[in-house]
């Protein structure tokens, strides 16, 4: 597990069926959606990570009509909260 971004597109990849190189990129894109194209991604923070999946991820989830989104978002916040330490040592 390189970072957090591949992290969490490993478990959205599982949660919604799809592969991970999606996923992944659909987080990558949900940060630049939320904070613009000169996000430096390792220095984004939890509650940063937190208001991507709580809004932008949603959002482009919505919109190829994912089942169980509030689950899966709900899910996603969780593994993030679990998962902290990859956050501190992405930062280092």
């Amino acid at each position: 597990m390189a970072d957090i971004i591949s992290f969490l597109g490993e478990r959205l990849a599982e949660k919604i069926n799809k592969s991970v190189m999606p996923t992944t990129g659909f987080i990558r894109l949900s940060i630049k959606d939320e904070f613009g194209e000169d996000i430096k991604i390792k220095q984004l923070t939890y509650q940063q990570f937190r208001k991507v999946i709580e809004n932008s991820l949603r959002k482009r989830l919505e919109n190829i009509h994912v089942s169980n989104l509030d689950k899966i978002i709900s899910d996603m916040l969780i593994e993030l909260k679990n998962n902290q330490s990859l956050l501190t040592m992405m930062s280092i």
